[in-house]
């Protein structure tokens, strides 16, 4: 699989996790589906090959919504083009990612086994994900949209303790041949302790098992050094904007 394959196939597997979490097809005049999210995680969505005219009329459906516009490089020219035309209409980058991908093929993992990283299953058990992830990232994530997208066989959420006391999150998500691995978060005052790179050993551990050859992923700054080490390699720029001010 080349880094273009990759890169599509990174962005559909995020775009196909929020269309199961919820997001709602708005079609624009050219026909073209565009997703929204009602609720969290307040994105908006144009096809991977979209088009400035895709833009354009995202923008007036979001003129009241004030929900995230994601922008990816696919065509330098349109990306550029696309840039201009959100800062022209008072978006700013909310924050930036790294699209990262992984060939799990010649990978060996060895899991620290004072970390214990469990999958998780019941409601209640999910209830507690989802209060660890949101306290990881400092904003409420729904718990009624996460247990909805457990019940998905392609999906595997994962739950880190330390000391029997649970402290950071992941969720898998298999599509179109590749495991994207999303929501890896860990509470603030156990950072550093190694506990991300149980969380994401256990992920690569699990893909393999499913007999997956790349994981895929969309990195924070503050994660892009784990998952280097990891051997991640980078692939592309995935820009988050909002409006600066609803008119």
């Amino acid at each position: 699989m080349n880094d273009n394959e990759l890169r599509e196939k990174n962005i559909n597997n995020l775009r196909n996790l929020f269309k199961l979490m919820g997001a709602q097809k708005q079609v624009s005049k050219k026909n073209t589906n565009l997703y929204f999210s009602k609720t969290w995680p307040n994105r908006f969505w144009m096809p991977y090959d979209y088009e400035i005219s895709d833009l354009k009329d995202l923008i007036k459906i979001n003129n009241h919504k004030n929900k995230i516009i994601s922008l990816w490089e696919n065509n330098k020219d349109i990306f550029t083009e696309a840039n201009n035309e959100l800062i022209s209409k008072e978006y700013t980058v909310l924050f930036e990612q790294i699209g990262m991908y992984l060939n799990m093929n010649e990978l060996d993992i060895n899991l620290n086994k004072d970390l214990e990283v469990k999958q998780v299953h019941s409601k209640e058990d999910i209830e507690l994900w989802t209060k660890i992830a949101s306290l990881s990232f400092s904003y409420k994530i729904d718990s009624e949209i996460i247990y909805k997208v457990s019940k998905d066989s392609n999906i595997n959420l994962l739950l880190a303790y330390k000391e029997n006391i649970p402290v950071g999150t992941a969720l898998l998500y298999k599509n179109s041949s590749v495991m994207g691995i999303h929501l890896v978060g860990v509470l603030q005052k156990y950072r550093k302790q190694g506990i991300a790179d149980n969380i994401m050993k256990r992920a690569i551990s699990i893909s393999k098992e499913k007999r997956i050859d790349f994981m895929v992923l969309q990195a924070s700054m503050l994660g892009l050094g784990i998952y280097e080490e990891l051997g991640f390699k980078k692939s592309f720029v995935l820009k988050n904007y909002q409006k600066k001010e609803i008119k």
